[in-house]
């Protein structure tokens, strides 16, 4: 499963954020929070990762070859 699917089987969509910053390489929202991976290697979220979105945030990464 792909970092988007495992996203959106958490509830939670991939939107364009790039109307803000063109540093963001990907972002997801659910319910007002937000996550945002930026191109600097790093991401910003305003929830506390469980296990199940710290899965898909792993995933996120690799997918843009910030980790193996």
């Amino acid at each position: 499963m792909n970092a988007k699917e495992l996203f959106e089987a958490l509830g939670w969509e991939q939107f364009d954020a790039n109307r803000y910053t063109k540093d963001i390489a990907v972002s997801y929202r659910k319910s007002g929070l937000r996550i945002y991976f930026y191109r600097a290697y790093g991401f910003r979220s305003g929830v506390r990762p469980f296990a199940d979105l710290w899965n898909a945030i792993i995933q996120q990464m690799k997918e843009l070859g910030w980790i193996e």
